[in-house]
């Protein structure tokens, strides 16, 4: 899957806000986008803990070269703002949307 971009999505209790990010590069290498997805998420969850918020959805879409877009998304049990309690959830969802060989 050669990856132009990705999103996360993060639900508030009073408000839906939607993060994207590019990747520098195109990539198929799943471990490079498991990374970015990381990163993007903990920039996100930097932006929840400085207004205070928290968060019980996550959703992750992925945008191949020719713009088809897979995703899928997570109510959690708990709420946070911590990224190393997502993190675990992001790889489930990436595992779910990932397709070898998409470009």
């Amino acid at each position: 899957m050669s990856l132009l971009s990705i999103s996360t999505l993060i639900c508030f209790s009073c408000a839906t806000s939607c993060y994207t990010h590019s990747f520098p590069v195109f990539s198929k290498n799943k471990q490079y986008i498991t990374n970015e997805l990381s990163i993007h998420f903990h920039n996100v969850c930097k932006k929840l803990r400085e207004n205070n918020l928290e968060t019980i959805f996550i959703g992750v879409l992925l945008r191949t070269k020719d713009f088809h877009v897979f995703g899928s998304e997570l109510k959690l049990e708990f709420y946070t703002n911590n990224e190393l309690r997502l993190v675990k959830y992001v790889k489930i969802l990436l595992d779910k949307i990932f397709k070898e060989n998409v470009i």
